[in-house]
């Protein structure tokens, strides 16, 4: 095949949306894509989790600081009521000398920011054997006065041997204190805490000695610890009632409704839909502290039940849990139990992390919220930055490996195809001389295959010439031997003479019409028939004889037989 010497106009090879260049173009273009999309993907994931990471450290060492003023706070009011423990057991009987030396205690400098009161609590005749109730209790009044309060002695109030900041003591060692749920007190009308001590002598209980703190007091503390801070910090009682939570547009300030019960967190998350997440880890994280208290039970059911009769059914099994827990002493330092992540703060108005710490012997739970944003804000910024500079490296990868595709095997291809389309082999035999790759090798075979099919196209031709002179001498033996037959048929139709033709097998194939005419029987009941179907017996064995003297000699024999007719 040679160059064809026609020029055709250049028109495209394919549609441009079924070539290989836009083909390549739009793959590269989504791998493109995809890598782009894939590696800010982990960036994000990595850099997110980094970022909770960072701020799970930043909310623990948080918690730490303010645990540590609080217990710094709650080391100074346990030292108070020892002291007083200690005075009440040293002037049991001496009602004066007490009277002068417990308002000393509660009057110290380092002591008045956060203690609003305090006194002991005698058992029936532990100090005076005519009273039943001899309780010395001092309260600071609205001039931030101390004063003593009298009014727990009086038959017009409940007793306190039932309060719940007292009768737990009875299961406490001397040194160690019981930290009361917050309350409402009735005579000062403050929101407080209760830190109750023991007092034990000769083994047995006398009497408690107490140390309020209030509440309101306790809330400017844990503000001033966060001031610095971005966040705030709620903290919760052993029973999950709000001591402190800062709140700005609402300010609880620990108001009670008219059965004196204060705000659980249970409560503010029915407000708050978006404390929900952290109600369900406070829920998880006591009840698995309840059942650790069970498991290793120090006081019996019976006693517990004695403890609680007189507590409120969903507060019972946490008191128990603290009395028994407090006996193993095993929880002595701060513990992280779960960190929440907010996607809406509703105080903060961003994403925060909440983190859930204990602390040891006030079983307060303090919650540490701070925003994720910040931090979330520098890791954007960086990735943005990063992510810049890998799509332009990705990008002019691609575009360099587009322009090595084209350059490598879609030119060559193109080339190759155009060079078929012209009919032009000279280039392709260049392309494949010049071409020492697949593309060469491509070119190659194809200049193969193609002298290979010229060869066979050739030797066609002449197959095909063989078979029409074959095919014109076929026509011609046709018309021949049609003429033959004609012959034949005007032979055997017009014929005087008796004429028939047997098989080997003596069965007769074709008779004329005279000896169908001379035999009387048609010849449709001739053809197919032996002799002895259609003669008698002595005949046919004559003619039987005659024919296989025919096919024994192979040669024309000459003879004369009779044949009965009509």
């Amino acid at each position: 095949m040679g160059k064809s010497s026609t020029s055709e106009p250049h028109t495209p090879l394919t549609q441009w949306q079924n070539s290989l260049p836009f083909k390549f173009s739009l793959i590269q273009l989504v791998i493109a894509a995809i890598l782009i999309c894939s590696t800010a993907w982990v960036m994000l994931s990595i850099q997110r989790q980094q970022v909770l990471d960072q701020q799970a450290v930043l909310n623990q060492n948080y918690g730490q600081l303010i645990i540590a003023k609080l217990q710094e706070m709650t080391s100074q009011v346990e030292t108070v009521v020892d002291s007083i423990s200690s005075i009440a057991k040293l002037y049991r009987y001496d009602h004066e000398q007490l009277v002068k030396t417990i308002p000393t205690l509660l009057k110290l400098d380092s002591q008045q920011r956060i203690i609003s009161g305090g006194g002991v609590w005698p058992e029936p005749g532990a100090f005076n054997q005519q009273k039943f109730r001899d309780s010395l209790f001092w309260a600071h009044n609205v001039n931030d006065e101390l004063v003593a309060i009298d009014s727990y002695n009086k038959d017009t109030f409940p007793s306190y041997h039932t309060e719940e900041w007292y009768r737990p003591t009875r299961y406490f060692p001397a040194g160690k204190i019981f930290w009361s749920k917050s309350y409402f007190d009735p005579t000062t009308h403050e929101s407080m805490i209760t830190a109750s001590g023991a007092m034990w002598m000769d083994h047995q209980f006398i009497g408690a000695a107490t140390v309020d703190i209030s509440l309101e007091k306790l809330n400017v503390l844990l503000r001033n610890t966060m001031i610095n801070v971005r966040g705030y910090v709620i903290a919760l009682d052993h029973q999950n009632q709000v001591l402190a939570y800062p709140d700005a547009n609402n300010d609880l300030k620990h108001q009670t409704n008219t059965n004196h019960s204060f705000v659980t967190f249970n409560h503010l998350a029915s407000q708050q839909p978006d404390f929900n997440p952290v109600e369900v880890a406070l829920q998880s994280a006591d009840k698995a502290f309840i059942e650790a208290a069970i498991a290793e039970r120090v006081f019996t059911q019976e006693q517990m039940q004695h403890l609680t009769r007189l507590s409120h059914q969903n507060e019972r099994d946490m008191l128990a849990a603290i009395v028994n827990n407090n006996a193993l002493n095993h929880f002595t330092a701060p513990k992280l139990l779960t960190s929440v992540t907010l996607t809406h703060d509703p105080i903060l108005k961003t994403a925060s992390l909440v983190s859930v710490f204990l602390m040891p012997n006030t079983y307060w739970k303090v919650l540490v919220v701070t925003p994720i944003s910040p931090l979330q804000d520098t890791a954007k910024h960086l990735i943005e930055k990063v992510g810049i500079y890998l799509v332009c490296i990705q990008l002019l990868g691609l575009i360099l490996l587009f322009l090595l595709q084209h350059r490598l095997f879609i030119t060559p291809i193109i080339e190759i195809v155009q060079a078929l389309k012209r009919n032009d082999s000279a280039s392709i035999e260049l392309k494949a001389n010049n071409s020492h790759d697949e593309i060469g090798l491509l070119a190659k075979t194809f200049l193969s295959r193609t002298r290979q099919l010229e060869v066979a196209m050739a030797s066609l031709d002449a197959s095909n010439l063989a078979l029409e002179q074959q095919l014109q001498s076929q026509n011609l033996f046709q018309l021949e031997l049609k003429r033959h037959k004609e012959q034949l048929r005007a032979l055997l139709k017009f014929s005087q003479n008796l004429i028939y033709i047997k098989d080997l097998h003596g069965k007769y194939i074709l008779v004329n019409d005279k000896y169908c005419e001379i035999l009387g029987i048609e010849r449709r009941r001739i053809i197919g028939t032996s002799d002895f179907e259609i003669f008698p017996s002595q005949f046919a064995h004559e003619y039987q004889q005659n024919d296989r003297r025919v096919l024994h000699n192979h040669e024309a024999i000459n003879f004369e037989e009779a044949i009965p007719s009509p």
